[in-house]
């Protein structure tokens, strides 16, 4: 394991692009800290991530509703960062929702009885719109066949 780390630090060291992605993901990281520094606590909490290139900065947040905040305040986030020396001419809010399992049914699903699915087909029978009828026909093969 060691001997791996050893090529890997190697190759790190060896390859100038690599340098320059690495020093740019630390430049983006300070840029990152230095922002949530200058955010009011609320804010800062939903601030998940930056993306700083020349004058533009791109900012994320976690919802649609901090998404607004922060372009409300925009204006004085613009002068903070000017302030600190972080020229910002362009501030862009994209939202990152979380992600999250979908969470599960309450209750099961309710089944159709075999006497509603031979209404349905009833139905469907008396019906002239070939694709209202088609479905009717489905929902009720459906339920026969459960």
């Amino acid at each position: 394991m060691k001997n791996r780390t050893l090529k890997t630090e190697r190759i790190i060291k060896n390859s100038a692009h690599l340098q320059k992605l690495i020093q740019s993901s630390h430049d983006q990281q300070q840029i990152f800290l230095k922002i949530k520094e200058l955010l009011e606590p609320q804010l800062a909490a939903h601030c998940i991530s930056t993306h700083y290139s020349g004058q533009s900065l791109k900012l994320f947040t976690d919802s649609s509703v901090w998404a607004s905040r922060f372009r409300f305040q925009s204006k004085s986030l613009l002068k903070k960062l000017y302030d600190n020396h972080i020229p910002v001419h362009k501030l862009d809010v994209k939202v990152i929702p979380e992600s999250r399992p979908p969470e599960p049914r309450k209750h099961p699903a309710r089944r159709i009885s075999e006497q509603a699915a031979q209404s349905l087909i009833d139905t469907a029978d008396s019906i002239d719109d070939e694709k209202l009828q088609a479905a009717m026909r489905k929902l009720a093969n459906s339920a026969l066949k459960k």
